[in-house]
C-alpha cells in the first residue's frame, strides 16, 4: 500500500510540474531603455550623447500580447539642427485603415513576400518593432527577428510604441472612428519632422 502510495503521489507531483511548464509564457525581450549617466571626470571632455532616436522605419511592426500590427511609412530621417527634439516622435497621421492585422501563420510568407532581398539590401532600410509593453511575449518577435537575422538585416529598433501608434491601433481594434484633434496628447510630436500621409478619420 505504501509503494502504491508512493508511485501515485510522485506521478502527481511529475504532471503537476508539467503543466506548470507549459502554461509559462516565453519572454522574448525586455525593451531597454537608454539613460545618460555624465561623470565628473576633471577636465576630460565627457563622450557625446548617443545617437537621436529613431521611431519610425520603412516598415513598422506593433506587437501586442496576441495581436500583430502592421504598416508602411515613408522613412522619415532626422538630421542635427536647432530646434529638433528627439525626445518626441515625428507625426506620421497614422489612420486606423493603413494597419494590416497580420496572422502568426502567416507573418512569415508576409515577410519573404514585402521585404524582398532587394529592398533587405538597400543600405538605407529601415524597421521598427514597438510594444505597448516593455515586455513583448508575442511569438511574432522571434519570427520577424529572424528573418531578419536571414537577411542580414541589422538596421531595425525595437521601442515602446508611440501615442500615435496606441491610439490609433485602438481605434482599430474597437472599430471605432479615430479623432485625432480631440485627444490630450502627452508626449506630442517632434514638429521639425511632421509627414501628412493620411486623412483624420480612417476607419
Amino acid at each position: 500500500m505504501t509503494k502504491i502510495f508512493t508511485i501515485l503521489t510522485y506521478s502527481f507531483l511529475m504532471f503537476g510540474c508539467s503543466t506548470r511548464q507549459d502554461n509559462v509564457i516565453e519572454v522574448y525581450y525586455i525593451v531597454k531603455h537608454p539613460t545618460i549617466t555624465v561623470q565628473d571626470q576633471g577636465d576630460v571632455q565627457p563622450a557625446p550623447p548617443p545617437p537621436p532616436t529613431t521611431f519610425y522605419g520603412n516598415f513598422n511592426f506593433i506587437l501586442l500580447e496576441n495581436s500583430i500590427f502592421y504598416f508602411n511609412t515613408q522613412q522619415i530621417y532626422s538630421f542635427c539642427g536647432t530646434g529638433i527634439d528627439d525626445t518626441k516622435p515625428p507625426r506620421v497621421f497614422l489612420t486606423p485603415d493603413r494597419l494590416t492585422k497580420i496572422n502568426i501563420s502567416t507573418l512569415h510568407q508576409f515577410l519573404a513576400t514585402s521585404i524582398s532581398d532587394s529592398i533587405a539590401s538597400d543600405p538605407h532600410f529601415f524597421a521598427s518593432i514597438s510594444s505597448p509593453t516593455d515586455t513583448i511575449r508575442n511569438q511574432a518577435f522571434k519570427i520577424i527577428t529572424e528573418y531578419f537575422k536571414s537577411k542580414k538585416i541589422i538596421r531595425y529598433n525595437i521601442r515602446n510604441w508611440t501615442e500615435e501608434e496606441k491610439y490609433v491601433t485602438t481605434a482599430k481594434i474597437e472599430n471605432k472612428k479615430y479623432y485625432p484633434d480631440s485627444i490630450d496628447w502627452k508626449v506630442g510630436f517632434d514638429n521639425n519632422f511632421n509627414l501628412n500621409t493620411g486623412t483624420t478619420d480612417g476607419k
